[in-house]
């Protein structure tokens, strides 16, 4: 597992826990409704990602699981 790094948060994320900010960034940014960006696009797109990834490789929870249960933090 990779971790992720952004230029302005020089913390190493792994996928999924950047991900679930960058949801519930959406998320309260869809809510907040101050800019003229579709939040609500990229949630569902994500959503979609998930559900679609899960049809067509089943094996993808458990790896995944998986992946997250070895996490460590430091």
């Amino acid at each position: 597992m990779l971790p992720l790094s952004l230029m302005f948060i020089p913390i190493p994320l792994p996928g999924f826990v950047f991900g679930g900010l960058y949801m519930f960034y959406s998320y309260y940014q869809a809510k907040r409704g101050s800019d003229n960006i579709n939040h609500d696009a990229h949630i569902y797109g994500a959503l979609f990602g998930v559900v679609f990834t899960v049809i067509i490789i089943p094996t993808a929870i458990a790896n995944f699981i998986e992946q997250v249960l070895s996490w460590k933090i430091f």
